[in-house]
Order: C-alpha cells, then sequence, then structure tokens
C-alpha cells in the first residue's frame, strides 16, 4: 500500500510538471480549451462545464461572455435577435496569440444574427483580445454599426472576421458595418483582419460619412477579398496621427460597387486614405480613391508614403487632396477615369487616365481601356482588358495596368 502511494503521488507530480510545461509554451489554452454550443432551443442557464452539444446555450450574449481562449463556439442553424449591446469591455475573457476564441457556425448551417430596435451603437462593443468570427451573418436591423472594436477600452489586440455577411445598419455620421479603432493619436486596435465579407448598406443611406468599414489609428490590419456596396464611403481610413511608421497594412482585392452620393451631393471615395504607410492594391472601385486631409481633432495632416498601384476605378478618378498632407505617395499601374494631383513629393507613372494627361514617362494620358463588359462593366470579370487593349501588359512589371480581376472580390 505504502509502495501505491508512492507512485501516485509521483504521477500526480508528473502531471503537475507537464501542466507547467505547457504553459511555459503555450499550449495550455488548446489543451484545456473545448467545442461550445449555442441554439435557439438551448438554455442561459447551462453552465460553462455543462455545455455541450446537447446542452447548448440559446443567446450569443452568452457565448461572447463566457468563451475563454482556445474555445470554439459553434452556433446553430437559426435567427438569434440582440436587444442590448454585447460589450466585451467589462465582460468575458481574452483570447491569445495561440489560442483565439473562435465563433462559427456548426457545419454547413444557416446562422443570422440580428439587432433589433434601432438605438443600439452598436450590437457588439469587442473590447477582449484575439476574437476570431466567420461564417456567420449579421443584420444590423437598424443599429448604428455592427461591430465597434477597441472603441473605449485599452487597446484591442487581435480581431479578425472572415466569411461573413453585414448588413443593414443606420444611415448616419460615421455609421459603418466595422467601426474598427476609436482615437487619432494611438493605435487602440491592432492586427485586425476583414477577409472574404459581404458588407451591404442601406441603398437609400446618403450621410456623408456612411461607410462600409472605418478605421481610426489601427495598427497593422488587413482588409482583403470583401464585396461591399451601397454605402458613401466604402473603406475610409479616417483621421490617423500615428504619423509616420509603417505597421503593415493593406487594403486589396475589394469589389466596391454601387456608391451612394452623399446628401452634400459629393461623391466620397470608395477608398479614403488618411492614413500613412499603406499599401492599397488590386481593387474594383466604383467611385474613386481619395488621398490625404488636414488636420483634425488635434491631428495631424495624414495620407503620407501609401502606395497605390494596380488598381481600377473606370467612373472616377485618384484625388490627393492635399490640405499639407498627400505626400510621398507612390501612383503606379492603376486605371483613373482621371487625376488630381495636390501634394508633394508623389511619384505617378505607369497609369492610365480617362480623361487627364500623362504625368510620368510611361503614363497613358486621356487614353480608354476596351473591357470584357464594355465601357462600363458591372460584375468584377467585366473589368478584365481585352487582347490588345491600351494598357494591356505595360505596367512597371510588365502584366497589364490595372486590378487583375482573378483575385478581386470573395471568390477569389
Amino acid at each position: 500500500e505504502k509502495e501505491r502511494n508512492m507512485k501516485l503521488i509521483m504521477i500526480r507530480k508528473d502531471i503537475k510538471c507537464i501542466v507547467l510545461l505547457l504553459f511555459a509554451i503555450g499550449l495550455a489554452d488548446k489543451i484545456f480549451a473545448k467545442d461550445l454550443f449555442v441554439a435557439p432551443n438551448g438554455s442561459d442557464t447551462i453552465t460553462y462545464s455543462q455545455n455541450d452539444i446537447n446542452n447548448p446555450w440559446a443567446t450569443p450574449q452568452k457565448a461572447w461572455y463566457n468563451a475563454q481562449a482556445g474555445d470554439i463556439v459553434y452556433f446553430r442553424a437559426g435567427t438569434y435577435t440582440i436587444s442590448g449591446q454585447i460589450d466585451t469591455g467589462t465582460n468575458g475573457h481574452d483570447g491569445t496569440s495561440s489560442a483565439w476564441i473562435e465563433f462559427t457556425r456548426y457545419g454547413s448551417e444557416s446562422v443570422t444574427i440580428k439587432g433589433t430596435g434601432g438605438t443600439l451603437q452598436s450590437m457588439f462593443k469587442i473590447g477582449k483580445d484575439y476574437n476570431y468570427i466567420h461564417h456567420l451573418n449579421f443584420d444590423a436591423d437598424g443599429n448604428s454599426r455592427v461591430f465597434m472594436v477597441g472603441y473605449d477600452t485599452p487597446t484591442v489586440t487581435g480581431f479578425r472576421i472572415e466569411h461573413c455577411t453585414l448588413e443593414d445598419w443606420a444611415n448616419g455620421d460615421n455609421c459603418s458595418a466595422l467601426y474598427l479603432g476609436s482615437t487619432y493619436a494611438s493605435a487602440t486596435a491592432k492586427q485586425i483582419v476583414v477577409r472574404n465579407c459581404i458588407i451591404n448598406g442601406r441603398s437609400t443611406a446618403n450621410y456623408q460619412n456612411y461607410c462600409g468599414i472605418q478605421t481610426f489609428g489601427v495598427s497593422g490590419f488587413t482588409i482583403e477579398n470583401n464585396e461591399i456596396s451601397y454605402v458613401v464611403h466604402g473603406i475610409y481610413l479616417k483621421h490617423s496621427t500615428i504619423e509616420y511608421t509603417n505597421h503593415g497594412s493593406t487594403v486589396r482585392y475589394n469589389w466596391i460597387h454601387d456608391q451612394q452620393t452623399s446628401s452634400t451631393g459629393a461623391h466620397k471615395g470608395a477608398i479614403d486614405i488618411c492614413e500613412n504607410y499603406v499599401t492599397v492594391s488590386h481593387n474594383i472601385c466604383h467611385h474613386g480613391i481619395n488621398i490625404g486631409e488636414n488636420a483634425q481633432a488635434g491631428g495631424s495632416p495624414n495620407g503620407n508614403y501609401n502606395t497605390i498601384e494596380h488598381n481600377t476605378s473606370r467612373s472616377y478618378g485618384c484625388t490627393l487632396i492635399g490640405d499639407n498632407g498627400s505626400n510621398y505617395n507612390t501612383i503606379r499601374n492603376n486605371i483613373f477615369a482621371s487625376r488630381t494631383t495636390l501634394g508633394t513629393g508623389n511619384v505617378w507613372d505607369y497609369n492610365m487616365y480617362i480623361s487627364g494627361s500623362a504625368i510620368g514617362a510611361h503614363d497613358l494620358g486621356n487614353t480608354s481601356p476596351a473591357f470584357v463588359g464594355g465601357s462600363l462593366p458591372t460584375s468584377i470579370d467585366g473589368f478584365a482588358l481585352i487582347t490588345d487593349s491600351n494598357g494591356e501588359n505595360v505596367a512597371s512589371d510588365g502584366t497589364d495596368i490595372g486590378a487583375d480581376v482573378s483575385i478581386v472580390g470573395t471568390g477569389s
């Protein structure tokens, strides 16, 4: 009996050492994570330890407030309504860089999370690190936003949303499906990814800052392969004063169409860049690309040191707004309806301007492309250049000027 007890003591010590080692190398969260379930016929009286496929929770709120690092939350088929904001700034748990908290559908079931009432600042206010959301549908039903990330909390690091549909948020100032960050002078949201999402606003929306995606000084973001429609601004990188540090941010492969005219009568950009050191490439845009703005809210002029390449905007142009910003950008290999060249130190070359003379030595001024879809294409594939079109194989990298349609949109 004494020998048996000694063996048990040694086994317990070995287990303790293994657990400590797992924590040390960052695997413990994954080892102790679990699958969690939410279903329309579930109950929020179920505890975390009781939750399984046969004992699901009933609401998204319960899921976001209780899931822990490494957990995967599976939503069963149905529509879930929320009447109050889900705020993880004061509720819920952080994920970690090696153990994100994942929210998704179960199998291929169809799931919609729908706001009600139309009075919420946002359906979700994310204040915790490392949330990964995918294959879910979100219907704001007139509430101001779907997600706010890092709005009034310490910095949120790690937010990823992919293969989701976001729609029907309210028409108003700075209303957007995704409102990322909150301050001008420091980053309150870092390591943000928005990928392969369909973002549909309201066809009657006309407020001047009605956006699909809006950022305020986000550090290190990737916005790619999204389809955005029925908005005034498609992607608005707004008011950053993080100054001249390269955070590796990129906006690429997006299809932005059916944009609205603002109530002031102005056509806002498909992509408005008031950040610095952003690479914007292979986007197909209804409205054009605007770069720069003057200082606002105590900030500094921005729209500097960006790279704008291989984009197509058939109906509108590329505008460098100036106002002491819009400096030292590289604009190349694009198709624009027109261009405005304020700012200093900018490099324009290998672009095609349908209306406007050449600037760089290899620019094609007052030249029209021949698209597969005719003069005004309505699909991504329609923006491919036909054989022997102006701009074919004459970009600085030997490819066609404009966006490569094969890598644009959610199907790519």
